[in-house]
């Protein structure tokens, strides 16, 4: 997708969520507190730059970002949907990853290798002109992040977690946020997204690259592709709890 002249990517998610790609929020707190989300662009299906154009572009009609964003720093709960105006075609370009399911865990375990694609800069410092993809492995990195050069790094939790370069040292770098890390379960066959690249400034600098871990966000993803509002929930369980009483 692009936001004025910022390139980031996204992922688009299954079938029945057509109308929902997840991404990266690309902003910081300063830009977000207390403000609407910007409406992005959103171009399908291409893999140069060139082809980002009228054809390929799908009219955006609400960003979700996470009720939680950037709650103790720039990574904190990085992750957000976009609704499309209109469900999605899907063709031999365009195509859907599912969301990870019951045994989906590849990102648990190191040295186990996935898939993101990205638009980010190469040996020179500047975007890429085509699509490029990496194949990266599981590493451990909870805790303080051990940055060698940079200042501001995550302090990596729960609901995240990381990659390091490859076996050439390739990594990711700046504009490849947004973009999905994707697994191949290699018990069901299936690809899925695990997570949501958030910090991608490990470049030739640092060793780890940082995710959203797509599935500690499960409940609040499928909440809003429900269509919940914030009371919803309270009178769900209070419904419930009413039942219950008159079952005693």
């Amino acid at each position: 997708m692009k936001r004025k002249d910022v390139w980031l990517g996204g992922s688009r998610r299954r079938p029945t969520g057509a109308q929902y790609p997840l991404c990266q929020t690309g902003k910081n707190q300063s830009q977000t507190r207390g403000q609407e989300p910007l409406i992005p662009k959103v171009y399908l299906g291409i893999s140069k730059r060139v082809h980002a154009n009228a054809s390929t572009e799908v009219a955006v009609e609400k960003v979700f970002l996470h009720p939680d964003f950037q709650n103790t720093s720039e990574w904190d709960n990085d992750l957000a949907l976009i609704k499309l105006n209109e469900p999605v075609k899907f063709s031999e370009s365009v195509m859907p990853i599912p969301l990870p399911e019951i045994g989906d865990n590849q990102e648990e375990k190191e040295e186990e290798k996935g898939i993101i694609a990205g638009w980010g800069w190469g040996r020179i410092f500047t975007p890429a002109p085509v699509l490029k993809f990496l194949s990266l492995p599981i590493r451990s990195c909870k805790g303080n992040y051990q940055a060698n050069v940079l200042a501001s790094t995550p302090n990596v939790n729960d609901k995240q977690f990381c990659t390091g370069p490859s076996k050439y040292q390739e990594n990711v770098c700046f504009g490849d946020a947004g973009g999905a890390l994707a697994f191949l379960n290699p018990n069901t066959s299936t690809v899925y997204a695990a997570g949501i690249l958030s910090f991608d400034k490990a470049c030739s600098v640092e060793e780890h690259a940082v995710y959203t871990k797509i599935s500690a966000y499960l409940p609040w993803i499928h909440s809003v592709m429900r269509g919940d509002s914030q009371e919803f929930p309270a009178r769900r369980a209070s419904l419930i709890s009413h039942m219950f009483s008159q079952q005693q």
